[in-house]
């Protein structure tokens, strides 16, 4: 009998170490952080900053995709971009830049004239997002950013709702293939900056 117990507990250890609580399938971590500072372009010295960064980290690379504007006292739904409105500050400095390497722009009128109307980061299984929402007088934008657990890449896609025609879209990305000396100058190491834009 005691050997019949000992067969029994021993199934019962075996079965039980098999058994492992389900996995979790990998998810991209997102977080979110909200600052208001002093303006640091020339323009917009003296003005409230408002920036807002979304981080995807997707476990193979993070990326940080930021909103940038200053805020200007007599108007509180303009908004005044720096050098660019968003920009990436991880997976790295150079590149993608950080003060602004999107730009969209409808019948020839930049979208990042008001200020954003919302900014998101999401997480959907395997995916996290980051949504940039502008409610323009020609059309609602919504620029998406993507990113999958596990991947080193991120994507964009841009969905407008028209409120007029629009008849033509442009868009532009900033990618620096270089960095800065870090002085007020902000002289340039490398080549020149590569400006692709899609009509």
């Amino acid at each position: 009998m005691m050997e019949f117990h000992l067969a029994v507990a021993l199934c019962l250890a075996l079965i039980l170490s098999g058994l492992s609580p389900a996995e979790q399938p990998p998810q991209v971590l997102v977080t979110e952080s909200e600052t208001l500072g002093p303006g640091t372009s020339r323009h917009t010295v003296g003005l409230q900053r408002h920036r807002h960064t979304i981080v995807l980290d997707t476990a193979a690379q993070t990326y940080a995709l930021r909103y940038v504007v200053a805020l200007d006292p007599n108007n509180p739904q303009a908004a005044i971009p720096g050098e660019g409105y968003i920009g990436m500050s991880q997976s790295s400095n150079h590149n993608w830049y950080t003060g602004g390497f999107f730009d969209l722009r409808l019948n020839g009128q930049n979208v990042h004239t008001r200020l954003i109307h919302s900014l998101t980061g999401r997480i959907s299984g395997d995916r996290g997002t980051a949504d940039f929402v502008f409610d323009t007088p020609l059309a609602v934008v919504r620029v998406r950013f993507i990113a999958q657990a596990c991947r080193g890449y991120v994507f964009a896609q841009t969905l407008l709702e028209s409120k007029q025609e629009i008849t033509s879209v442009k868009v532009t990305i900033r990618c620096y293939p270089l960095r800065y000396i870090s002085n007020s100058d902000r002289h340039s190491h490398g080549t020149s900056p590569k400006v692709n834009e899609v009509n």
